[in-house]
């Protein structure tokens, strides 16, 4: 949309008299027959078509309605795409300082930690992932077992179902055998019987229960063992320790997984 005042060289608040006035001077300028330059035509029908539109006060009402709103459209553009740009070198700024964070806690993490309490974290790891190694090659060798004598059998902690507690435990002289609860007790050993106990033959872990009632062979698995309940802490154990064997790049990762590796292997000592 072309501005009318700017081609008259005039004020948007001007007079009719000097809306007049620089008609005049600029028609006597560019009239074709005075001015023979190339674009001096055009000129002056520009400033014709100005001239009419703005001596007439209807006609230049509605003109300036039309340029105050395309001003205001204008404005609106233009202040979005400025909030646009200053949103998106905020964010770029933002991820920066993130980056520089970043990089500047890896760089203290370097000296966090001192190459001897790394190199123990670190054996920590593979000690936890020999132990592990050791507890799964013994789950797969053939059980040893061995002649044990019921004294009683007692009920542990209790659950939420009103028919089943949590787990019954078979003691022995030598040591107790918890049984998970579903299990029917009509399946139990009576009491003063002989049982045999099922326990792998490297770390004599206790797997089976084995013992015959009413002329049946029945067979129960020990409960709360490593190989039943626990067995997520010690996948988690062998595949931590083994990844940070193999990768030995990020310091933090060595010293808290061996950090996690030792406590996984006092709960798997005190679960043997």
């Amino acid at each position: 949309m072309e501005n009318y005042y700017s081609i008259l060289g005039v004020e948007k608040n001007a007079t009719s008299q000097e809306i007049r006035s620089a008609y005049r001077k600029l028609a006597l300028k560019y009239h074709p027959d005075v001015n023979s330059s190339a674009d001096a035509n055009e000129k002056f029908l520009k400033i014709n078509r100005a001239y009419q539109v703005l001596i007439d006060p209807n006609k230049r009402r509605r003109y300036d309605m039309r340029l105050s709103n395309k001003a205001s459209v204008a404005y609106r553009q233009w202040y979005r795409q400025y909030y646009e740009e200053v949103r998106r070198e905020r964010a770029r700024e933002k991820y920066r300082r993130k980056q520089a964070y970043y990089v500047k806690q890896k760089k203290k993490a370097k000296f966090r930690y001192t190459k001897r309490q790394l190199w123990i974290t670190w054996m920590f790891s593979v000690f936890a992932a020999l132990f592990g190694t050791l507890i799964i090659i013994d789950y797969f060798l053939p059980v040893s077992w061995n002649q044990e004598k019921v004294i009683s059998i007692t009920t542990t902690l209790m659950s939420s179902h009103e028919l089943y507690p949590s787990s019954y435990m078979i003691h022995t002289p030598q040591t107790d055998f918890p049984v998970e609860g579903r299990s029917n007790k009509k399946f139990f050993p009576y009491e003063n019987t002989k049982i045999f106990v099922g326990k792998t033959p490297l770390l004599h872990i206790q797997r089976f229960i084995k013992f015959t009632r009413n002329k049946k062979q029945i067979l129960l698995d020990v409960y709360y063992s490593v190989y039943d309940v626990f067995a997520v802490f010690l996948i988690v154990m062998v595949s931590t320790s083994f990844f940070v064997i193999f990768y030995r790049k990020d310091k933090d990762l060595i010293f808290n997984f061996g950090l996690l590796n030792l406590l996984l292997m006092i709960l798997m000592l005190a679960l043997i």
